[in-house]
């Protein structure tokens, strides 16, 4: 195992997901590559959306604040990367996991 691709969110659990993967990482001498996945809810108003609003670049700027801060305590020689994104949470990390070539997800 090389890659372990670790979604990460702001539940209480994050955390010890973290924790488990960092240990995993260690255990198998694998690299993580650490997800948020911010999700713009469907009940936003459109006009929320419009490009003075600046919404979707405010709330990933928000989500990569809350990852680096998550993460600050792994050591750098653990982490392949770390990367905030836009989306519905299960389809950017598969899609990562495939871009990575993750060998755990």
């Amino acid at each position: 195992m090389k890659t372990i691709v670790v979604g990460l969110d702001a539940s209480p659990r994050a955390p010890d997901v973290l924790r488990s993967a960092f240990t995993l990482a260690q255990r198998f001498e694998a690299k993580m590559y650490v997800v948020r996945v911010a999700t713009l809810p469907p009940e936003i108003p459109v006009e929320a959306m419009s490009p003075t609003a600046d919404l979707p670049a405010r709330l990933l700027e928000i989500t990569q604040r809350g990852l680096d801060s998550a993460i600050a305590n792994v050591p750098a020689e653990w982490l392949l990367g770390s990367e905030a994104r836009l989306g519905t949470p299960w389809q950017v990390l598969c899609e990562i996991a495939t871009e990575k070539a993750a060998d755990l997800l």
